[in-house]
């Protein structure tokens, strides 16, 4: 399983309603357990930050879609695995 496939598993996973999006809650949900599984320890003021990715990710309208979390990463001239690199670089304790 690649880390595309990984992340859109857990993103099925985390969405309660299984519509295919999630809110911001559930999107700290998805953070915090993929942190877990990259065996990360968050820091104090994380979910202010994965807040504000929220809010660049779904537009201001509340509601995410895997593609749309596929899409920022791609705009931004990053990857899936970059999901990686920002909980490490800045969300870990240090």
């Amino acid at each position: 399983m690649d880390r595309k496939e990984l992340l859109g598993n857990l993103f099925s996973i985390v969405s309660e309603d299984a519509d295919g999006t999630m809110g911001g809650d559930e999107f700290k949900t998805m953070v915090s357990s993929y942190a877990n599984f990259l065996d990360v320890n968050l820091k104090k003021d994380w979910k202010r930050i994965v807040d504000r990715w929220f809010q660049h990710i779904s537009n201001g309208d509340g509601q995410m879609s895997i593609q749309d979390l596929y899409q920022f990463l791609e705009k931004s001239g990053e990857s899936v695995s970059t999901l990686k690199g920002a909980i490490q670089k800045d969300l870990a304790k240090q």
